[in-house]
């Protein structure tokens, strides 16, 4: 099984991690290659084996594929593997700016979800038995479980919201880029499509997203060989597009986001404020000053 899923990370920041770990190993690989050291040699100085577990899990096995593959035909595997190393470099930077992008409605949600508890300690402080009110009556009992009930649902709710916002598909655009890669290295187009094969599924959104992919590097393909350009050129200028539209679209997910929080602070944490901060507070002062019972 796969064990580079942003489903089993939990996180993009997790994932980036992951994909930053795979680069640098092929960086590794890459510069130990360059360096004239067999095979061997370069696990050696990566610190792993030929069956080493991180070698064949890491970034979904794309890594030990992409080994494999270098290896065994002889294609430029330095050049391979350093392409390799730079494209999921640059993922792990594009899914860590899209961890930056949603600091801000995840701060916003740590302040509204404390504000009416923080509203109801300064009523305390100022001298507003608040608190009294919600503890040692039915109807601030009934007032504090809505509360803490509704802040609790705001939570969750907001708290999906970024979670859908968030989710990358940090594969897309991986397809051409890695055939444009194996042609650059010198490998034939069938080892080309053996890479792409070994991309992991769970690196997509969905699989509408892997089809469009692989369909990408079939019509680069066909438009290099009826214009009669390099098909590796083709097929890089396809992956750029891929992961533009990718990145625009997310970009576009991540504005409406602060949109979106709005409903469920307008339908859930401004009743909370209000059962537990403010009618708290009213009932408090109308039973110190003797009109509670007027």
């Amino acid at each position: 099984m796969n064990s580079f899923s942003q489903r089993e990370s939990g996180s993009t920041r997790e994932t980036a991690v992951r994909l930053e770990g795979a680069a640098a190993l092929c960086a590794v690989l890459s510069a130990a290659l360059r360096a004239g050291l067999t095979p061997e040699r370069c696990l050696e100085v990566a610190g792993v084996g030929p069956q080493d577990e991180r070698l064949r899990l890491v970034a979904g096995g794309l890594v030990g594929s992409s080994w494999d593959v270098a290896i065994e035909s002889g294609a430029a595997p330095a050049r391979l593997l350093g392409r390799l190393s730079e494209l999921l470099t640059a993922v792990a930077s594009s899914m860590r700016q899209a961890e930056v992008a949603a600091a801000g409605p995840r701060a916003t949600i740590r302040l509204v979800i404390w504000l009416p508890i923080a509203s109801l300690l300064l009523s305390q402080l100022a001298g507003i038995p608040a608190l009294a009110v919600l503890l040692t009556t039915p109807v601030g009992l009934a007032m504090l479980i809505a509360g803490v009930v509704l802040l609790w649902a705001a939570r969750v709710w907001m708290t999906t919201l970024i979670t859908r916002a968030q989710r990358y598909s940090w594969a897309t655009g991986l397809a051409p880029d890695l055939v444009a890669m194996a042609l650059h290295s010198g490998a034939s187009p069938a080892t080309a499509w053996h890479l792409v094969e070994q991309i992991p599924e769970q690196g997509y959104l969905d699989v509408e997203s892997r089809q469009r992919d692989v369909e990408s590097c079939q019509h680069a393909v066909s438009q290099a060989d009826a214009w009669g350009v390099p098909a590796a050129a083709m097929l890089e200028l396809k992956a750029r597009l891929l992961r533009r539209m990718e990145a625009q679209q997310r970009e576009a997910t991540v504005a409406a986001l602060a949109v979106h929080v709005m409903l469920p602070l307008g339908v859930c944490v401004l009743p909370a404020f209000v059962l537990l901060a403010v009618v708290p507070s009213v009932l408090a002062l109308l039973s110190s000053t003797g009109l509670s019972g007027g």
